[in-house]
């Protein structure tokens, strides 16, 4: 496949000879894999060997995995020594959908299949969820849909539509699927207990939980739910933070260490989840009103546009809700010495949520027994990759390349850049084609590699708000002055520059946010960091004059709106880095949970030694384990916005969700399944009405792949 092609195109481009590349070249004439004309292409207009490999490579990968598997499988056949030396694995072509995938795929109406070549490839990937064959065949799904509500006006029309595709999706991807419909919010409970129960679980890779119904921020509404009531009467719902509760290693240790896939499709408030911005030369104007839906008719097109509330954020909290996070008097906080560890080892080549990725794996070594935390990613937006590009030395020497290096160079460092993922085919063909001599090969090489303008780089700014030193002296941050010097060390390092507070209150902590959005660097700056630390509880963050009689805080949820659409144009469809350092509660993050055969799970975890005070704790029997990890959730839309559903489609979500899936699903991982998803919402076909889903409460620690077919 395609990738098994990149991994070894410079190796096969050193390798292969000028004899075989003809003999590949004539038997994918024979196929109607290529036609005279590229054939003929890669032979006249490449001068050297070399050049003619990379040309037949490239050729053939871009017409997809049947076309590449077409070569490997020739190669093997003309010169299996050097098949063998590049460990090549032949597969038959997987069976692909009426046009082949390409660069811009089609999108597929059935599931495409994994290839063997990517399965054997993901193997013995460190960085992945281990799958096997055997765990795919336990895989099962719990899928609710409530459709007939008590009062028939709530009833969701087109909501069987959800139900069916969803369940023929779960089926194609190898989940046996529990289904219930139209459940009260108890039932919706029961059903998830029940589920945490089911044999399956112990041997199952994964599990998916469905949920589609109206809802509220924070819960799914049951059918007997009610418009308008009382204070006395209880609204007929189930609360979100269940799911986590009964899947947690608490309530069902069987799927400790194993993706939780949420998809909630509902309603999180009754506001719409667009504002309308100006496009106009004056755009420093007010952000305009936005009028209902029904009556826009006075509003020209071409000086504004309908965006969606809240996008492109991605935010770090340093523990899981109701969890305490830990600090070294010494150091610092654990979740700010692990983010300088990583981004400073790594921040060169992986963009920011591969970066949340790295650091979260950090806190599966604690260095404190009986203690755990697991920073969560949250209401996360981002629909792009976001890279940092630091250290900018290439420009310093640019001149001195562009006159020294050589044209078999460039196109050596190009192949490299391609290996790594860094640059694509458009990319590399462009500082080919596109430039007829070495010099401005080499300009515009150095040009691509840096595809963040110097010009916004020079404008990152960040926010810093550091929380030490308290009224009621108990509740001071010993060691938080390390954590405030590494976060300024590493913003600076990464360009930003630092607007730094200290000690403020919760109205401080306010007003310094609304001040920072109106920074007159905004308008240029690729993005934006807000790093705060303090004490918290779930949803807030401490002021320093906080006490229990009189709480002083900040609501977390300010940040949103703040440096959302509708209070800072500038940062538009710019990523938005939060950082938050706080409690969230004060459990802690740990709970205990057998290893012993009784309550074996499918696991490569180590087992970890009791914690020292509990010497009647049997070390091989008993381990301490996270309270909530491997989560990762997709919600339908940001807080407090609806989300909507056509009566003969379905939900745009879960239409959505199907054709990603179906298209994407044999080499994507879940979390960039769920960032394509969301994708889909920036074309979405009202022109008044924006809906944005979320990745919320994700812990996942490594990348989990569906392997359809398999």
């Amino acid at each position: 496949m395609a990738d098994q092609l990149i991994k070894v195109r410079r190796n096969f481009v050193e390798s292969v000879t000028a004899e075989v590349i003809k003999q590949l070249l004539d038997a994918l004439l024979e196929d109607s894999i290529l036609n005279d004309g590229e054939k003929d292409s890669v032979l006249e207009e490449n001068s050297s060997r070399a050049d003619k490999a990379r040309a037949l490579v490239d050729k053939v990968r871009r017409k997809g995995d049947a076309a590449c598997n077409k070569l490997i499988a020739h190669l093997q056949k003309e010169d299996p020594t050097l098949f063998s030396k590049l460990g090549l694995s032949c597969v038959q072509p997987a069976p692909a959908p009426a046009a082949e995938l390409q660069a811009k795929q089609e999108l597929s109406l059935t599931l495409v299949p994994t290839t063997e070549a990517f399965w054997r490839e993901k193997q013995n990937d460190k960085k992945i969820y281990p799958v096997t064959k055997d765990n795919i065949k336990n895989r099962v799904a719990l899928l609710i849909t409530n459709i007939k509500f008590t009062n028939e006006r709530f009833n969701r029309k087109g909501a069987e539509k959800d139900e069916e595709n969803m369940e023929t999706l779960l089926k194609a991807l190898g989940y046996e699927v529990v289904k219930h419909t139209n459940l009260t919010g108890k039932e919706i409970n029961d059903a998830l207990m029940k589920f945490s129960t089911h044999p399956k679980l112990k041997a199952t890779d994964s599990v998916v939980v469905v949920i589609m119904s109206h809802g509220k921020l924070g819960a799914v509404l049951g059918v007997n739910a009610k418009h308008g009531i009382s204070d006395n009467e209880k609204q007929d719902e189930f609360p979100i933070d269940n799911i986590y509760k009964h899947l947690g290693p608490e309530g069902c240790p069987e799927l400790l260490n194993k993706p939780k896939i949420i998809i909630i499709q509902a309603c999180r408030g009754e506001r719409a989840g667009s504002v309308l911005v100006c496009d106009s030369a004056s755009g420093d104007c007010d952000d305009v009103q936005q009028s209902a839906f029904s009556c826009e008719e006075d509003i020209e097109d071409d000086t504004l546009r309908c965006v969606h509330k809240e996008k492109d954020f991605i935010s770090l909290l340093s523990c899981t809700p109701d969890t305490v996070s830990y600090r070294q008097t010494d150091r610092g906080s654990f979740l700010i010495q692990y983010i300088v560890e990583i981004f400073n080892n790594f921040a060169y080549a992986e963009d920011i949520e591969e970066l949340f990725r790295a650091v979260m794996q950090r806190f599966e070594d604690f260095p404190v027994q009986n203690k755990k935390q697991m920073p969560t990613k949250d209401r996360c937006t981002l629909i792009k990759r976001f890279y940092f590009f630091p250290d900018k030395e290439l420009t310093r020497v640019r001149g001195r390349f562009v006159e020294k290096v050589s044209k078999a160079l460039l196109k050596q460092l190009l192949d490299d850049l391609l290996d790594d993922g860094l640059l694509n085919d458009g990319e590399t063909d462009s500082v080919l084609e596109d430039n007829s001599n070495k010099a401005d090969m080499a300009r515009a090489l150095i040009d691509i590699v840096y595809r963040v303008a110097e010009q916004s780089i020079r404008n990152r700014v960040a926010l810093l708000i550091t929380n030490r030193n308290f009224t009621d002296k108990r509740l001071n941050r010993y060691g938080a002055e390390k954590d405030e010097e590494n976060m300024e060390r590493l913003l600076t390092a990464l360009r930003y520059e630092v607007v730094k507070y200290s000690d403020l209150t919760g109205k401080q902590i306010d007003e310094a946010l609304m001040k920072f959005s109106k920074h007159p660097k905004l308008k240029e700056t690729d993005s934006v960091f807000v790093v705060i630390m303090s004490h918290g509880k779930l949803g807030a963050v401490l002021g320093v004059n906080f006490k229990d009689e009189e709480p002083d805080q900040f609501p977390i949820d300010n940040i949103y709106k703040h440096l959302g659409t509708a209070n800072c144009r500038e940062l538009l469809n710019k990523p938005k880095i939060i950082i938050i350092q706080a409690c969230r509660g004060e459990s802690g993050g740990s709970v205990l949970v057998s290893d012993s055969a009784k309550a074996a799970v499918v696991s490569d975890d180590a087992s970890l030694p009791g914690p020292a005070h509990e010497e009647n704790i049997v070390d091989d029997a008993l381990r301490c384990a996270h309270k909530e990890k491997d989560f990762i959730s997709l919600l339908s839309s940001t807080p407090d916005t609806v989300s909507y559903r056509q009566p003969e489609h379905g939900s745009f979500l879960i239409q959505y969700i199907v054709e990603v899936f179906n298209t994407y699903s044999h080499e994507d991982d879940i979390d960039e399944l769920f960032r394509k998803v969301m994708q889909r919402f920036e074309d979405f076909p009202s022109e008044t009405k924006r809906q944005m889903p979320t990745k919320d409460r994700c812990t996942l620690t490594k990348h989990f792949f569906l392997f359809p077919g398999h």
